[in-house]
């Protein structure tokens, strides 16, 4: 089904395709990928790999920004080569030519006494919550809560918060059905100005879904798009339904790349 965008995003992809260089960075589960309860099961979009392989044909960086470390990022995100996959809330990179005179400002000491922390007292609340899980990462812990009945949701992240609150070291980031306890300064703010400076851009599209994406909408200046996928209140300038109008989104966005490139008709989307 198309999904008929309102005008003011419709002429906001077509001023920011002009923009060159053009970064395009996204969040993965819920924009690239629809949420699903077992994470390592979900898939990207085939419509948005396709719109993403159309992008970076034109040399226009694409980059996922993501919750997940790294290691399950790399193992769902089967979108081809290109592509830059940021971790962990910008707490780990893949290799990248770009990243090497950046290198020592993005890598962090990992406090392992903090982390063992959190962990500890994460997995006590997972025990005592039938259906929560314990996500550990290098330097952070979450605990998810998605596969729990919706009604008992809160109060599963409440009883987290309660936990994991004043652990020495540790910063609590909220998250859609997920709390997370982290011990570095990483977010995905930081995590796009980074890619910027990389890249160059002149402009950045950023599309996101979860509450740890505002940290990057609100790094979006006049010039960039911030586009929150689905309900919720946000920073972000326009607003798209879900995973299907991402991918329509994209193909626009190409669309007009292709016309100011000069790529024939016959070959754009209709």
């Amino acid at each position: 089904m198309t999904t008929v965008f309102v005008s003011s995003l419709a002429d906001r992809l077509a001023a920011v395709a002009k923009r060159h260089p053009l970064l395009v960075a996204l969040d993965f589960d819920g924009v690239v990928a629809p949420l699903g309860d077992d994470p390592a099961s979900v898939t990207p979009l085939p419509e948005t790999v396709e719109a993403v392989r159309r992008l970076v044909d034109h040399g226009i960086p694409v980059a996922l920004v993501s919750g997940r470390d790294l290691a399950s990022l790399s193992g769902v995100a089967k979108i081809g080569p290109g592509v830059l996959m940021v971790g962990s809330h910008g707490d780990e990179w893949d290799d990248h030519p770009g990243l090497d005179a950046r290198r020592s400002d993005l890598d962090v000491e990992v406090d392992i006494d903090a982390v063992h922390a959190a962990a500890v007292a994460a997995h006590r609340v997972a025990a005592d919550h039938p259906g929560a899980w314990v996500e550990l990462k290098r330097t952070a812990v979450a605990v998810h809560v998605r596969r729990m009945p919706v009604h008992l949701r809160d109060a599963a992240l409440e009883a987290a918060r309660q936990a994991l609150h004043g652990i020495p070291g540790v910063r609590l980031l909220p998250g859609s059905d997920v709390l997370e306890a982290t011990t570095t300064r990483a977010d995905k703010g930081v995590a796009v100005e980074t890619l910027r400076a990389m890249s160059g851009a002149a402009a950045v599209v950023f599309l996101g879904d979860d509450v740890t994406d505002e940290a990057a909408f609100a790094r979006l200046g006049p010039d960039d798009l911030g586009i929150k996928v689905g309900a919720g209140p946000t920073r972000a300038v326009e607003r798209v339904a879900d995973c299907a109008a991402v991918s329509q989104v994209l193909h626009m966005l190409a669309d007009h790349i292709d016309r100011d490139v000069g790529v024939p008709s016959e070959q754009t989307r209709p």
